[in-house]
């Protein structure tokens, strides 16, 4: 069963683990980065982070949306 995380983008939130992002040293970015499963304002759902720094689009695609790009 999946655990309910706290906001994964709090543990990213130091100069420290910005360092280490930056420089591609910080093994444990799956903390952050990814899906997780959260709760916003009392309700259920998932968060992605990702790094993209040249995307034009980034798109999440699944059952919720039957697979599409803009559902």
């Amino acid at each position: 069963m999946a655990k309910i995380k706290d906001d994964p983008s709090k543990v990213l939130n130091t100069e420290f683990n910005h360092y280490l992002f930056n420089t591609g040293e910080h093994y444990r970015s799956y903390e952050f980065m990814g899906a997780h499963i959260m709760e916003f304002e009392g309700k259920l759902g998932v968060q992605f982070t990702v790094w993209a720094p040249h995307a034009q689009d980034v798109f999440v695609a699944g059952d919720f949306n039957e697979w599409g790009y803009f559902q």
